[in-house]
């Protein structure tokens, strides 16, 4: 199972062991929130059970676990990231658009044609680049409306329709 990162426990807030916590994104409904998140101990994801979540902002607020009743047992998860997994992300929180991040690791395509793997996502003032390893070559390949046809998540791939000789650059 693959487990996205969308917040960090901060630190704890009261003497009851709530935590206050900040979501990389924005849930789809504020009404809707996950039961549990997931935290890594020991190199396992852990899930901890939510009692209550109140949100202060759109993306922050404080996290009452059922796991923990004091001040003690919060301090010793502050700073951590929660987890949730890929499924339940894509159901709780908005896509952002913006972050192109997920999209390394992906397999890169012109049309049909297999060219490398996306290794970073680089961010100039003007433009975003896909950065594609080709064995010992490099591409820039700008993250462009009109060079992207389709991303295909389930299979990890994104297919470009590239103009004619960008490849041999």
């Amino acid at each position: 199972m693959e487990y996205i990162s969308v917040g960090k426990l901060v630190k704890p807030h009261g003497i009851h062991g709530a935590l206050q916590f900040v979501f990389h994104g924005f849930l789809k409904d504020n009404a809707a929130v996950p039961n549990f998140f997931f935290i890594q101990l020991n190199g396992m994801y852990t899930p901890l059970f939510v009692e209550k979540l109140e949100m202060n902002r759109e993306e922050s607020g404080f996290v009452h676990f059922e796991e923990f009743k004091d001040r003690n047992q919060a301090i010793s998860h502050s700073n951590l990231d929660i987890y949730l997994s890929e499924q339940d992300a894509e159901k709780y929180f908005e896509e952002d658009e913006s972050d192109l991040e997920f999209l390394i690791g992906y397999t890169a395509f012109d049309n049909e044609t297999q060219f490398g793997t996306i290794i970073a996502i680089d961010e100039m003032p003007m433009q975003t680049f896909a950065v594609v390893e080709n064995g010992e070559k490099e591409h820039l390949i700008p993250l462009v409306d009109d060079f992207v046809i389709d991303i295909i998540k389930k299979k990890k791939q994104i297919v470009f329709d590239l103009p004619e000789g960008l490849l041999d650059l």
